[in-house]
């Protein structure tokens, strides 16, 4: 059962007098729902603090030297635990976003994870795993359109967060962001007057 501490209870009950029934109902379900994403931030920092990150990069480090299915399934249960503290950083990231894009609270950090198992049938590289853990974090979840923010953890300095648009070959997509970006011109000008933009960010175009 949950019950309000006098903290949370007491602005929410002088707030609260006058309201209709409805009113009243959408008010308890926001300060319900707002307690919840704090004991998700809370829990999903201690889970991230209980296992070092190096033991996470350790593992990729080892998948990397052994990409073969023996030693992959030899070690499931440090691929099991190497992810679930992933998901817990992706769950932090989801409720920090949260505070300038809520579009994305929704996520489920499960469902924003991609596979290690590699697709070869076009590779000339043939290891089965990719060794790192990746997640593309947007309004429609994992899927490349609207454009989202990714992450990669890899060892050897190779771990990336970004944001923007990551899957440039599908049309719709592409249509997509010049269509902004030639209905919000003036944002972008503004953008690129910013020094410390310029000197930290690459514009690549392709024909």
């Amino acid at each position: 059962m949950l019950s309000l501490s006098p903290v949370w209870w007491l602005p929410f009950k002088n707030n609260a007098e006058g309201l209709e029934l409805s009113q009243f109902k959408s008010m308890l379900f926001y300060t319900i729902y707002d307690i919840v994403k704090y004991v998700y931030l809370i829990y999903s920092e201690w889970y991230v603090s209980r296992m070092n990150m190096g033991t996470v990069l350790a593992y990729l480090s080892e998948l990397e030297t052994h990409n073969e299915r023996e030693w992959d399934h030899a070690n499931k249960k440090r691929y099991q635990e190497a992810n679930a503290v992933f998901e817990a950083l992706l769950q932090q990231l989801i409720l920090q976003i949260d505070k300038t894009d809520p579009g994305i609270l929704h996520n489920n950090p499960k469902d924003l994870t991609f596979i290690l198992v590699r697709d070869t049938r076009f590779s000339y590289d043939k290891s089965p795993y990719n060794p790192s853990l990746r997640a593309h974090i947007s309004s429609a979840g994992k899927l490349p359109v609207p454009v989202g923010y990714y992450i990669k953890i890899q060892p050897a300095n190779r771990s990336f967060l970004g944001g923007g648009l990551f899957a440039d070959m599908f049309k719709d997509a592409t249509e997509m962001v010049r269509n902004y970006i030639v209905k919000h011109s003036d944002n972008g000008s503004r953008l690129l007057r910013i020094n410390r933009f310029r000197s930290c960010s690459q514009l690549k175009a392709h024909a």
